[in-house]
């Protein structure tokens, strides 16, 4: 039959591509298009092909040329159409998992439409509140913050002491930070307004506008963790640097006010209530709560309604997801009527109250919203049946790993490391002058702490590690390393943070890394490669099983994906 049996060296593609064509094709077909194949009674058009391909990313491009590759490309397409043959022979579209899946889908893009259609058209921010925003927020001033972050205010008033005792922030930013990405920065964090120091940092504007530069705050919370807070310098700065964030962030608290305004409006219209059946019985189970904590509630308990409104329900097992979701634990969740109502209120009444608005405007009939159910339905399906299929007929056991460990060794080989103390400076007169002073038994990370130049993060040993998967970034302190003695002082080298000197201190060859550290990598590159061969049999499989469904007109490929389509890919 052609294409629908491809030898097996076209296999291989089609793991990574049949998973994302659903998403970029439309179920709904022009059956005035020229047709390139047929797969049951669906036409795969010309238009659908090339919207396949202009759409594909460039991991994915096919690496023959021509016909060979329209082929390719189309295959796919097919094998998308024979998965979903399969996904109904098993009864998957019954599946009430992928039910349930489906409709939440639904539900969160009607929500999405109804914003669109009935809250962000209201929405306008004029010139003058963005001004007023600006001035009131006194936004014409940043400030140049530093922070160290711990887990707790115990630990920040211990660093806080040390640096009031003369300890240099910036290596205790390093060696404390729990913001990695600051910690680097020796505790930068960039110049900040007022506001974005409130909203984003959690600095009170009080602290923002009274502590002086270069002093250290006391601990201040942020969230779960407290921080200390420096400011270095400050700036001043015009409307037109923060124009679009400040814009942004009115918009955003308009949007805000206006849902919740709608809201209430529509919990009214809709009959919006809490049940007291269902809370009687949610107190009840909360109060019998054993000491595992966990809420039991057999399947018909999930289902009784906790809140109504016209046409709709929110059921206990609803509620239970929430309350997982946003990790609330406290008793007061199962126990107290009130809260659990203003719970309901702030998670639950919004996005269902809109749905169910989005439906009395006739949403869900528009053609548009038709269309894209029944593509995200293929989608599942499709998944679906793979995972079926495929992912969850893997099993792997300790013995499956190591074994893959021991037949493909190179791909657990550690590399190269070279190990070096080293003394960073700004200039090479600078490192010239140095080096006279010192020898080879010199500490080279005590002196730099002692003259106050810069110490980069180093490991417990207290040194500085390159591996040679890294040597083309320190292309010529990699090479000095190669002809170096090892303990003997060398440089100054010149790399992108300045000027070193340095002594190689350890030297660790290429060599096979130890299967306990290896042993997760091998794992998943095993479970990757079983997959692969699983899909590929799979795949192979439904392509025979279905030859018979599969009509394919070879002859109008090439209109269909032209050279220059082609080459415009390759060229990519």
């Amino acid at each position: 039959m052609g294409l629908a049996v491809a030898p097996e060296r076209w296999i291989s593609r089609r793991a990574r591509l049949v998973l994302i064509v659903v998403l970029l094709t439309a179920c709904a077909q022009d059956h005035g298009e020229m047709a390139v194949a047929i797969v049951g009674t669906r036409e795969i058009t010309a238009e659908e092909l090339r919207h396949f391909v202009r759409h594909l990313a460039p991991s994915l491009i096919s690496d023959k040329a021509g016909q060979r590759a329209r082929e390719d490309y189309l295959q796919t397409l097919i094998d998308r159409e024979i998965a979903l043959f399969e996904a109904y022979e098993k009864g998957l579209h019954q599946d009430s998992d992928l039910l349930k899946t489906l409709d939440k889908k639904k539900s969160e893009y009607l929500l999405s439409l109804y914003r669109d259609q009935e809250i962000l058209p209201q929405i306008q921010v004029s010139e003058e509140e963005i001004r007023q925003f600006f001035d009131q927020q006194d936004m014409a001033r940043e400030r140049r913050t530093t922070a160290i972050l711990v887990r707790t205010r115990e630990q920040a008033q211990q660093i806080r002491a040390q640096l009031e005792a003369g300890s240099d922030f910036g290596e205790l930013a390093r060696k404390h930070s729990l913001d990695t990405w600051s910690a680097l920065r020796e505790g930068e964090l960039g110049f900040v307004t007022r506001a974005a120091a409130e909203r984003l940092l959690g600095i009170p504007v009080e602290v923002f506008d009274t502590l002086g530069t270069g002093q250290v705050s006391s601990p201040l919370r942020r969230g779960r963790n407290y921080h200390l807070i420096r400011f270095l310098e400050d700036r001043s700065t015009d409307l037109q640097t923060h124009r679009e964030k400040i814009k942004t962030q009115l918009q955003e608290g308009k949007q805000r006010a206006l849902e919740e305004e709608k809201a209430d409006t529509l919990a009214r219209e809709f009959n919006w209530q809490r049940i007291s059946a269902g809370t009687t019985l949610l107190k009840d189970k909360g109060a019998a709560l054993g000491e595992s904590g966990k809420l039991q509630l057999t399947d018909e308990e999930k289902r009784v309604p906790l809140f109504t409104y016209e046409g709709g329900a929110i059921s206990l097992a609803d509620y239970m997801a929430v309350l997982r979701q946003h990790r609330i634990r406290a008793p007061r969740a199962l126990l107290d009527s009130v809260f659990i109502g203003l719970l309901g209120r702030r998670f639950l009444q919004k996005p269902a109250l809109f749905v169910a608005a989005a439906e009395r405007l006739g949403l869900p009939e528009d053609p548009e919203v038709v269309k894209w159910v029944e593509k995200t339905r293929r989608e599942l399906l499709v998944r679906g049946i793979r995972q079926r299929e495929v992912i969850d007929q893997i099993a792997i056991d300790e013995a499956d790993v190591r074994r893959f460990y021991e037949e493909n060794g190179e791909m657990f080989r550690l590399p190269e490391q070279i190990c070096f103390d080293e003394l960073l400076v700004g200039s090479r007169r600078e490192a010239e002058a140095i080096k006279t002073e010192i020898t080879a038994e010199t500490d080279l990370s005590a002196l730099a702490k002692e003259r106050g130049l810069r110490v980069r993060q180093r490991n417990e040993d207290n040194l500085l590690c390159l591996r040679s998967i890294h040597r083309a970034d320190y292309a010529e302190l990699w090479q000095a390393f190669q002809t170096a003695p090892q303990g003997e002082l060398r440089g100054p080298i010149y790399i992108p943070e300045g000027y070193v000197l340095f002594k190689v201190v350890q030297r660790q060859p290429p060599q096979r890394e130890p299967f306990e550290l290896a042993r997760r990598r091998a794992e998943v590159a095993l479970r990757k490669a079983l997959k692969k061969e699983l899909f590929d049999a799979w795949i192979a499989d439904l392509r025979q099983r279905y030859e018979d469904r599969v009509k394919v007109f070879p002859d109008r490929l090439a209109k269909a994906l032209p050279e220059t389509l082609l080459d415009s890919l390759a060229r990519n």
